[in-house]
């Protein structure tokens, strides 16, 4: 064997017979794998990002009724698709107050629609929206609007036994105070 190469044996010799190079060696590879495994984990959990966004129009019609238009919003922003587990809900709930007392707003009737961009996917950077109606009819007295709320339920990427992330926004939308009514002709 030629005497020109430098063996690791050489350097570090034995202990009492433990070879402690090896295992510090060792320990440092098991180290650096559960080091990238927890990384690779919070970048899968974390890198999934999207956000909502929620606006409103309420526009009163000439039985008395409101045409309330809710346009949401979602957008990816993180490295990967958002993928939805179910269709975006969107929900108007009637919100009241009752004149000279000091009780908080009563949240009454709500009307839903969840099937709000069905089942799709939203790439990195790319904004999703559509336009919501609900044709409501005059409300009580004590209307002061509508509390308006979206949720999406998406998919995580790797474990899919574990519960879909879900985002949810949520508006006030006040009730119209004057102005001309629209006429909406009742469907024929």
């Amino acid at each position: 064997m030629p005497h020109h190469l430098l063996h690791i044996h050489d350097i570090a010799p034995h202990a009492g017979g433990v070879d402690w190079l090896s295992i510090l060696l060792g320990l440092a590879a098991i180290v650096a794998i559960l080091g990238f495994a927890g990384g690779l984990s919070l970048a899968l959990n974390y890198g999934l990002q999207a956000s909502t966004s929620l606006t409103a129009e309420a526009t009163t019609l000439v039985d008395g009724g409101f045409l309330l238009a809710v346009r949401p919003v979602v957008k990816g922003v993180g490295p990967t698709r958002v993928r939805m587990t179910k269709p975006a809900k969107v929900r108007v709930t009637q919100v009241g107050v009752v004149p000279n007392t000091d009780a908080k707003p009563d949240e009454g009737k709500f009307w839903e629609n969840d099937k709000v961009f069905e089942l799709h996917s939203v790439e990195p950077g790319e904004e999703l929206g559509t336009t919501v109606l609900f044709r409501l009819k005059p409300g009580p007295a004590e209307l002061v609007g509508w509390s308006i709320e979206l949720s999406v339920h998406v998919k995580k990427r790797w474990w899919a036994w574990r519960a879909p992330i879900v985002w949810s926004n949520r508006i006030f939308q006040p009730a119209p105070s004057g102005g001309a009514p629209v006429l909406v002709t009742p469907d024929a």
